[in-house]
């Protein structure tokens, strides 16, 4: 003898399990991320960089920054990162920060710069002598224009212009 459930309970049940899933599932789509963002300039004159590339190499985000010199890297989850900042001639910035639930991190970076030097490199080599080159006019020997076909008239001139590439 078995009692089955009553309509009334199961439609209880649904509710419920409506109520929890809507209500609750919400909450942890709505945990807050943390940010982190600031300008990257050149230590020594304070200028900002364009285009420096700044990003954190646990997740293997980044970004680049603006024509301001600034970055910005939003909706990480909280945790302990390595922040690495990268430019052509600057030696490579590299700093672990810690980031608290809702935290914005204001973070400047300033870069040094990284003097590459060599032994001097000496470039010989010789110029091609140009050849004058007289454009636009052509030798035509007597025979040529003797054998030209005749248009009306034993014109010179008309006859050259029957000649490719001549108007």
């Amino acid at each position: 003898n078995v009692k089955e459930p009553s309509l009334y309970f199961i439609s209880f049940m649904i509710k419920k399990i409506t109520f929890l899933f809507l209500f609750l599932t919400p909450v942890s789509l709505l945990a807050q991320n943390a940010s982190v963002n600031g300008y990257v300039t050149d230590k020594s004159s304070g200028e900002t960089l364009i285009s420096a590339n700044v990003a954190l190499l646990e997740n293997n985000r980044g970004t680049s920054t603006n024509t301001l010199g600034y970055f910005s890297l939003t909706n990480i989850e909280p945790g302990t990162y390595t922040i690495a900042c990268t430019y052509v001639g600057f030696t490579l910035f590299k700093k672990t920060i810690t980031l608290e639930e809702n935290e914005t991190l204001r973070l400047d970076i300033e870069l040094e710069s990284n003097v590459v030097s060599s032994e001097e490199i000496v470039i010989t080599g010789e110029r091609a002598r140009d050849e004058q080159k007289v454009i636009g006019t052509a030798e035509i020997n007597t025979e040529l224009i003797t054998s030209l076909p005749k248009v009306f008239e034993a014109d010179v001139f008309r006859s050259i212009q029957l000649l490719p590439g001549v108007k």
